[in-house]
């Protein structure tokens, strides 16, 4: 997840627990010169962002988002918080106590985009509301039966750092087929197949939407 992450570096100033991120690209830039001479004296050391944890406080696209993630110098991993006090403001990080810990896990499917895709489908005949309502049902159901750390990921979101989509499981895949059975009537399943097909895709709607949580554990 997100291996880009992994490469990120960081200089840091253990004495004034601030950090500037190291941008290879940027070398011609000499973008760390500066904070190198504005900590002149003090003890200076390089990080590498390690391991997926992250928490955000809004959307990570908001210029204003205050989020956490953790680094390391090899021997200890110690928790960051990146964010800015306006928008004219440059984004600061900062060295904060404690660790990020993974709080919960959820496993759902996007119930309303599915509900709005399945009524845009059978337009312009339609569905009654019941039988749509079962088979997200049916969807929810099948989430139980789910664990997460078996489930193939596809794509991460653009938009959440925490959020991951997964393959629908072939066993899984299984059982919806069987019990749409039960659910709708032969012209409806023949309406669906196709539905399905795409929606089956590695993008497509009935990718699992994998969610962690974390949380910040003070020290």
């Amino acid at each position: 997840m997100h291996d880009m992450h992994h490469s990120e570096r960081f200089l840091a100033c253990r004495t004034c627990l601030r950090l500037q991120r190291i941008m290879p690209d940027l070398a011609a830039m000499d973008d760390d010169t500066p904070f190198a001479e504005r900590h002149a004296g003090h003890r200076l050391e390089p990080l590498t962002r390690v391991g997926d944890a992250f928490l955000s406080d809004k959307p990570v696209w908001d210029p204003m988002a205050t989020t956490y993630f953790e680094v390391t110098n090899g021997n200890e991993v110690l928790m960051v918080r990146s964010g800015r006090r306006s928008v004219e403001d440059p984004v600061e990080r900062t060295l904060v106590p404690g660790r990020l810990r993974l709080d919960h896990v959820t496993v759902e499917f996007e119930t309303e985009l599915i509900r709005r895709a399945l009524d845009a489908h059978f337009f312009p005949h339609a569905v009654r509301p019941a039988k749509i309502e079962q088979f997200l049902a049916t969807l929810a159901a099948l989430c139980r039966d789910v664990n997460p750390d078996r489930l193939e990921i596809v794509f991460d979101s653009a938009e959440d750092p925490q959020v991951q989509y997964a393959r629908l499981p072939e066993h899984l895949w299984a059982q919806l087929m069987v019990r749409c059975e039960a659910i709708f009537d032969e012209w409806e399943r023949e309406r669906l197949r196709n539905f399905f097909e795409a929606a089956r895709a590695d993008d497509g709607l009935l990718c699992l939407r994998l969610t962690r949580a974390f949380v910040v554990d003070a020290a």
